[in-house]
């Protein structure tokens, strides 16, 4: 697990940030509960959730009359979008930026000036954007061309301020990614002048063209401007860059020395940055897509192997008989669910693994191959645990472990010894109440190389034996609250057989999700002592 912790930034607020801790989750709404209110009629109650599964944040739209935007990409309602440092979520008209604590960026962070107090910003009209010159119309369209083509963001960036400055007549032209208020990087920058300094960027005008209007400092306000003045800059403007009706980035256009702009700079600028914004949006929701479809990729494969090393989901061995439910969530593949017999008796084990994927499903299918093949083969309870601890502890790479429950059941139902490494969900079930249970072990799998300790447990007649994974007690609902221990207790004082203990306690989990998808994998084996003369699983 990753253990970092996020920040919900707000953008052009003062607010202060919303910190977020590792596992946690989150619900960003208009509610009076919601962990980010976000006070303004567009808002829905409960709009969208930021959570942890297994170190990896996602955001997830909760069905909300006017969505959630992920870097200017609608994101599907109820699907999962993992988030990086420096994404920007959008719930209109509202807009945080996600700070993880890392992510250096590759681009040239833009240098910001002071305040100008006594530079005036004036909107450009709407009749001098509608100017444009039938001489610039064949630019323009070239421009457009290289902008459909381009891929990544740099190399529309580039492709735009190469026709920028032919087109407007500026000396300079950047265009620059983010906000004001939360930072800017260049995406790319020219200018007509050979070493001349790199420009820098006016706050009064960026904050004024935040405003999703193009924008210009006048001349007598640049005169008054200690900042600009400094920088010989005689004529700025700024234009928005607008991904799904929020601002994305600036188009920047500065001269120096004296330069001045074409009569028409301020149409060509707004044009050609309504095209920028159009393959911006492009650009982001095929990155989008590319997460979502990785995503999915990654876990098919893991998932597959998950299943086919599983039990059957009714089955029996040495007169004990289980029904067991896994279902994988939608960001990890790393649960691991054994069920056979040996030379010592039946057994059974139940685990996690930390972390999502693939990586997360082959660490499951070593796991579960070299535990059952020792346990097949009549080595101990502990002794198969040390040794699958061992040989995780040499080959894991990073945080990668798994936390687990092994049971090495009585032929005669009667009891069972336990080992616990670090899980710590198992329940006795049967009689007055449900007991958790509270047994000896050690730390989860791969961690630490000590031996493992193991209790002995007697199981009534009658009693049923009930492992899972904390995809189900950790499942949140709408609220951002999890399932929880309480909530499955209540329902096992009531359940009445191994069918009733899996399937009930799933419809519990279902209604408490309230339609959201699962986080993570889900996996329930509950068992029960009947005939010694039952037939063993295939």
């Amino acid at each position: 697990m990753s253990g970092k912790a996020l920040k919900l930034k707000f953008v052009g607020l003062q607010r202060e940030p919303v910190p977020v801790a590792d596992g946690a989750a989150v619900t960003l709404g208009r509610a009076a509960d919601a962990g980010v209110r976000l006070d303004a009629p567009q808002v829905s109650s409960r709009h969208a959730s930021v959570m942890s599964t297994k170190g990896e944040w996602v955001l997830l739209d909760q069905g909300s009359r006017n969505g959630t935007l992920l870097n200017g990409t609608l994101v599907p309602a109820g699907q999962p979008c993992e988030l990086s440092h420096g994404d920007v979520i959008t719930v209109h008209p509202f807009r945080l930026m996600v700070d993880l604590g890392g992510g250096e960026t590759m681009l040239t962070r833009a240098e910001v000036s002071g305040e100008e107090s006594a530079a005036k910003v004036r909107s450009i009209e709407a009749d001098e954007l509608q100017s444009l010159a039938g001489r610039r119309l064949h630019l323009l369209l070239d421009a457009a061309g290289k902008l459909h083509e381009a891929t990544e963001l740099p190399v529309l960036a580039t492709a735009a301020v190469d026709s920028l400055l032919p087109g407007t007549g500026f000396g300079r032209a950047s265009v620059l990614r983010g906000s004001g208020e939360a930072g800017l990087d260049v995406l790319a920058s020219r200018q007509s002048r050979p070493g001349a300094d790199a420009p820098r960027f006016s706050r009064t005008l960026l904050r004024a063209a935040s405003e999703g209007k193009a924008v210009r400092l006048e001349d007598g306000s640049l005169n008054m401007s200690e900042s600009i003045v400094g920088a010989g800059v005689t004529s700025a403007m700024c234009v928005p860059v607008m991904v799904g009706g929020s601002v994305e980035g600036f188009v920047y256009l500065d001269s120096v020395g004296g330069a001045r702009p074409g009569e028409d700079a301020a149409a060509f600028a707004q044009a050609l940055t309504k095209l920028i914004g159009m393959g911006w949006g492009e650009i982001q929701r095929r990155a989008l897509a590319d997460r979502q479809r990785a995503l999915v990729e990654e876990l098919s494969g893991a998932h597959a192997v998950q299943r086919r090393l599983m039990p059957d989901e009714r089955g029996s061995v040495d007169g004990w008989r289980w029904r067991l439910h896994s279902e994988p969530g939608r960001m990890v593949a790393g649960d691991i669910v054994g069920a056979g017999t040996g030379p010592g008796g039946p057994w059974v084990f139940l685990g996690d693994v930390a972390g999502k994927g693939a990586a997360a499903g082959m660490l499951m299918a070593s796991i579960q191959a070299h535990l059952a093949s020792d346990l097949e083969r009549g080595v101990s309870l502990r002794e198969a645990m040390d040794r699958v601890n061992g040989y995780v502890g040499r080959h894991r790479a990073g945080m990668e472990f798994a936390t687990m429950v092994a049971v090495r059941l009585d032929a005669d139902g009667r009891g069972a010894e336990i080992v616990d490494a670090g899980h710590g969900l198992a329940v006795l079930v049967g009689g007055a109440s449900p007991e958790a249970l509270t047994v000896e072990g050690g730390p989860p799998i791969g961690v630490l190389q000590e031996p493992y300790a193991s209790s002995r447990l007697e199981i009534p007649a009658g009693h049923r034996l009930l492992l899972f994974s904390d995809g189900v007690n950790e499942q949140r609902g709408p609220s951002g609250e999890q399932l929880g221990m309480e909530r499955i207790m209540e329902f096992l004082a009531t359940a009445d057989g191994v069918d009733v203990d899996v399937e009930g306690l799933l419809g519990v989990l279902r209604g408490h999700s309230a339609g959201l998808p699962l986080a993570d994998d889900v996996s329930l084996i509950s068992l029960q002592f009947e005939d010694a003369t039952t037939t063993r699983a295939d």
